[in-house]
């Protein structure tokens, strides 16, 4: 039985540029929509927090988390920043195709 040599060609292990340049701008916009999340709950439940036990704490924080990233903050990033996630960087070109700038 033989198999088709693996291709270890750089570009079909990591993707085109494009595609991991893309990639990134989705991964940071979460990351930092996820802190803001989790910074927020747990300074406003952080009294509450503080008496549970870890596992419950977690508990209620996901509980929260989860729901809040999927429903709403998620769809309101794709809303506001979609475009960015999926054009390639090109400022003024990019910014009339994705309506972001204002006509005269």
């Amino acid at each position: 039985m033989s198999h088709a040599p693996r291709s270890t060609h750089r570009s079909e292990i990591l993707g085109d540029r494009r595609t991991l340049r893309l990639a990134s701008r989705r991964l940071v916009a979460t990351w930092l929509a996820v802190w803001t999340l989790i910074t927020t709950v747990y300074l406003v439940a952080a009294p509450v927090l503080r008496v549970l036990p870890l596992p419950l704490r977690t508990l209620a924080l996901t509980a929260v988390m989860v729901p809040t990233m999927t429903l709403v903050i998620m769809p309101w990033l794709n809303r506001r920043l979609g475009c960015w996630f999926t054009q390639p960087t090109q400022r003024l070109v990019s910014a009339h195709r994705c309506g972001t700038v204002a006509a005269r």
